[in-house]
């Protein structure tokens, strides 16, 4: 037969260990709560953007008498060469934002036969392969030619026809880090000239 005092401890055990396990269980919940929101190798982790979003170009609208175009708000119109019966139309920018910096010219030029085979930029850029590389860029869906100077930076011209008449369009820069960007800034010009004279 059980005694009151063995009687006053078993109840006291058993009032103790619904006590310990509830302890028990609260001390778990808390580790693993602290273990979710705990840095992972020491670092905080924080939820960032990937980046921000790619910004479109600005471009510029540039008309002149015999063609229009747009190009990158970076680049910023220099003094070009007067018109003379050589040159109808000439324009000159410089983007000093790339380093190294880059130059765009434009010119239009007479060409009463039409035909690249009488553009004289273009003929002694042909007959000298080692330097110079021919490119075709499709343009609107049209083939464009272009001229590749390989002998060190960046200098590719496009000739553009239009009846008896020839657009020059040059980006040139000392260095060729940058090529797929001016490739880019060519390409944005040729899209967007236009013919505003007939020849």
């Amino acid at each position: 037969m059980v005694s009151l005092a063995g009687l006053k401890k078993l109840l006291r055990l058993k009032m103790v260990v619904p006590a310990v396990a509830l302890a028990l269980i609260i001390l778990a919940t808390m580790l693993v709560l602290h273990s979710a929101s705990a840095p992972v190798n020491g670092n905080i982790r924080v939820n960032q953007p990937e980046g921000p979003a790619e910004v479109a170009a600005i471009l510029v609208a540039t008309h002149g008498s015999y063609v229009s175009f747009e190009q990158s708000s970076d680049y910023i119109a220099m003094p070009g060469e007067k018109p003379s019966d050589a040159i109808l139309e000439n324009f000159s920018f410089s983007n000093h934002k790339l380093i190294p910096s880059a130059n765009l010219y434009i010119s239009v030029l007479p060409l009463p036969s039409g035909s690249l085979a009488d553009e004289g930029a273009y003929q002694f850029r042909l007959k000298s392969p080692a330097k110079y590389q021919p490119e075709t860029w499709m343009i609107n869906g049209s083939p464009v030619t272009l001229m590749d100077d390989t002998g060190g930076g960046y200098y590719k011209v496009a000739f553009v026809t239009h009846q008896s008449l020839v657009a020059e369009v040059a980006i040139s820069s000392a260095g060729s880090s940058n090529e797929v960007t001016l490739d880019n800034d060519l390409k944005t010009v040729l899209t967007n000239l236009k013919w505003l004279k007939n020849g």
